[in-house]
């Protein structure tokens, strides 16, 4: 498995458009296998998710996100978890251990119930 996030001073970016850095970790049977920063330069959403998708990205944990740009990574087969914050190790920790529903894993300003965190965060774009 291989899980990218877009990255800010240690801390998942708070918009995924405009990111200039992605953290993409692989996985092997539940062990870390290795870690890379991408430099993302592209401008446009479909551009932005092919470049996303040639990491091997399963699954992108981001904060905010266009709904166009959260469709062409469904398309290509992305599921992305949004509306989530913090540092980057802290949140992939709580992702490995299905625990991202935690409050102070929620974006500030996000709505509980427009973005499917009453019972944890259920908008998941893409496959599930």
């Amino acid at each position: 498995m291989t899980i990218a996030m877009p990255s800010w001073e240690g801390r998942v970016s708070p918009l995924l458009d405009v990111a200039g850095r992605l953290l993409v970790v692989h996985f092997e049977e539940g062990l870390e296998t290795g870690r890379q920063e991408i430099l993302l330069n592209q401008s446009q959403s479909s551009q932005l998710a092919k470049c996303i998708r040639e990491t091997g990205t399963d699954v992108l944990v981001c904060g905010g996100i266009s709904q166009e740009l959260a469709s062409c990574l469904a398309d290509l087969g992305v599921q992305v978890m949004p509306h989530i914050c913090g540092e980057i190790d802290l949140v992939l920790h709580a992702f490995l251990k299905n625990m991202l529903s935690q409050p102070k894993f929620k974006m500030p300003g996000c709505c509980k119930r427009r973005c499917g965190w009453h019972n944890g965060p259920h908008h998941f774009y893409g496959r599930k």
